[in-house]
């Protein structure tokens, strides 16, 4: 019974009179975004403009490695600074693993990693 009093008592406090729900809203008032690239007419032109493979999942390995080189050969990690790579995880465990054992071969002190509980 409190309940029930409860959520009534709420619902009138927090219902606001002057918005009348019923009212249509008009479509083309809906702000418009600029699209993606003005050379992108299709989805097949965008998955061809951003180089996406499908069928298979990326090579984490591979990325890692190859992020890795490109921020030693231009960063001095003897100086004080930035000299590591911030790494930021979130997806299944597999894929938490997967990026943790990358890094474990190239060598933890060149990485900050950092998870995220993925959830749907």
């Amino acid at each position: 019974m409190m309940t029930v009093y409860t959520s009534v008592t709420l619902d009138k406090e927090t219902h606001d009179p002057k918005i009348d729900e019923s009212e249509s809203r008009n479509v083309s008032e809906t702000p418009r975004y600029p699209s993606l690239a003005v050379d992108v007419h299709t989805f097949q032109n965008l998955i061809s403009e951003y180089n996406v493979e499908i069928g298979h999942r990326a090579n984490l390995p591979e990325l890692i490695k190859k992020a890795f080189l490109g921020h030693i050969s231009k960063t001095d990690l003897t100086s004080a600074g930035n000299n590591t790579i911030g790494v930021f995880v979130s997806g299944p465990d597999t894929l938490k693993q997967s990026v943790e054992y990358t890094i474990a071969d190239l060598g933890t002190q060149h990485f900050d990693m950092h998870e995220e509980e993925f959830e749907l």
